[in-house]
């Protein structure tokens, strides 16, 4: 027995196939779409969408300000930038250093090198000037004024104290910096918050008493007396009362 479809043979030139871009001339398969539009195809013209506008600031909810927070600087952002500054060096040029030097040393050797020399020739004159006035016995100041400065003369010992009023003078910015950035940060917390009794911890720093209202009275921490029934037997027998 033969299938039914096997002598059923067709092409698609034989349908009538009609595609929205191209609606067909015969009115009966045609779409009236004025009475029934789709959805899709609408015969309305189109319009653009208005522009986006931004809700007025009171609208909008409030959240914490990033560029607030960004404001607030490293407490030794200023040295910091300090130290960027470039300072040049002056120019060493003294009048006597032809004195000591040839033309053809000051050519040749550099100017630091020639300051440190120039420097270590004074001090010589200077020792040998003194030597001289003790050996006349004329010495304009007593040596008892003297005792505080023995040893300074030296060079290590120079160097020594030098270094540590560096230390100490850079220790002194870096505490003020902190006391300006610590004043700042708690002054800035107590705009936000009026209450500094909610803060208790930054106290100590602002160095201001608390600001208390009327209405606000500190309530002392409450701890539990007695032991509960059900607590008793949690407790072993030679600690329990």
């Amino acid at each position: 027995m033969a299938s039914p479809l096997t002598n059923f043979n067709y092409s698609y030139s034989d349908l009538d196939l009609h595609y929205p871009s191209s609606p067909s001339d015969d009115s009966n398969s045609s779409i009236d779409l004025s009475t029934n539009p789709c959805p899709a195809y609408s015969a309305e013209p189109y319009a653009e969408p208005p522009p986006y506008q931004d809700a007025p600031s009171s609208e909008r909810p409030r959240r914490a300000s990033t560029a607030a927070r960004l404001a607030i600087a490293h407490p030794y952002a200023r040295l910091y930038a300090k130290k960027e500054e470039v300072k040049r060096r002056k120019i060493w040029n003294h009048a006597l250093e032809k004195s000591l030097f040839t033309p053809y040393e000051i050519s040749t050797i550099g100017a630091p090198q020639r300051r440190t020399i120039y420097i270590a020739s004074l001090e010589a004159h200077i020792d040998k000037l003194h030597a001289q006035l003790l050996e006349i016995g004329y010495w304009p100041i007593p040596m008892e004024e003297l005792k505080p400065y023995h040893g300074l003369n030296s060079k290590t010992a120079k160097s020594i104290v030098s270094g540590l009023q560096h230390d100490a003078s850079v220790a002194r910015l870096k505490m003020l910096e902190l006391e300006r950035a610590n004043k700042s940060l708690s002054d800035s917390l107590r705009l936000e918050a009026p209450n500094a009794y909610n803060y208790p911890d930054l106290l100590p720093y602002s160095g201001t008493a608390p600001h208390l209202s009327a209405t606000t009275t500190p309530q002392p921490l409450t701890y539990p007396v007695n032991i509960t029934e059900a607590g008793k037997h949690s407790i072993p027998p030679q600690f329990s009362s």
